[in-house]
Formats: structure tokens, sequence, C-alpha cells
């Protein structure tokens, strides 16, 4: 894999499958809730729709052990984020 990095221009070049030139900003993403089960869709998509107000593409999920429900991950694809983030 390719990668070159330009910070006095802002961009970020990967190049193993695709030839184009992306610009990444993104968060650590923690549990929404102490109480998992208390995560709606909706709320989901509020988080969400923050860090798309902030100008944010990309979103990476805290390792500490906790899968959030695929409705958070259903809610990350349906507002195209890049996708940063373990699968079960």
């Amino acid at each position: 894999m390719e990668s070159q990095c330009s910070w006095a221009v802002g961009s970020l070049t990967f190049s193993e499958h695709w030839e184009l030139t992306s610009w990444f900003l993104g968060s650590n993403w923690v549990p929404g809730d102490s109480f998992l089960t208390t995560m709606t869709p909706q709320r989901y998509r509020a988080w969400l729709q923050l860090l798309r107000d902030g100008n944010q593409n990309m979103i990476r999920v805290w390792g500490g052990g906790i899968y959030e429900d695929d409705t958070f991950y259903d809610a990350c694809d349906g507002m195209s984020y890049i996708d940063l983030f373990p699968r079960v």
C-alpha cells in the first residue's frame, strides 16, 4: 500500500485500490450511553449528525470490548462514514 501525506496542502493519498485523493476528519466513538440497551436508532443518528455537522467523515470505534448494536453500523453506512470499526 502506498500512502502519502502532506499536511501543508491538507491531503492524504491512498493508492492501494483507488487512485484518489481524500481528506479525512474523524472522531473516536465511545458508547453513546452507559446503558447500551437505551440507545435507539434515532439517538445514534442524532449523535452521528453532530459529527457530520462538524464536517467529520470518519469514525473509529473505541476498542474497549463493547460492540455497538447493528443499528449503529447501519446508521454509519447510511450517512456514508468511512469504516474504521470492527464488524461482528
